[in-house]
């Protein structure tokens, strides 16, 4: 599995802005993607650590998780839209 970019090719991890998936109530919030092995592993942005916390992060990690599989993340170098090739 990998994150391929149009412009950047290969890459090892992918963003996702938190608004996308949550409107108003994630706004500003950005996850990280990373894949390990046969698994993505993602995370927020440290940035936003303290104000997430409060939610539950499991149902949004999933989702963000989803939203990667289903080709919604960007590239963290130039921020063009990624696929994840299986």
């Amino acid at each position: 599995m990998r994150f391929d970019c149009p412009n950047c090719g290969q890459i090892d991890k992918a963003l996702v802005d938190g608004y996308g998936i949550g409107d108003r109530l994630l706004e500003d919030v950005w996850f990280e993607i990373v894949i390990d092995g046969k698994k993505l592993k993602v995370k927020v942005d440290d940035d936003a650590k303290d104000y997430f916390d409060q939610f539950d992060s499991k149902l949004w990690y999933d989702i963000v998780e989803k939203e990667v599989r289903n080709g919604h993340a960007e590239c963290p170098n130039c921020h063009e839209e990624i696929k994840l090739i299986p």
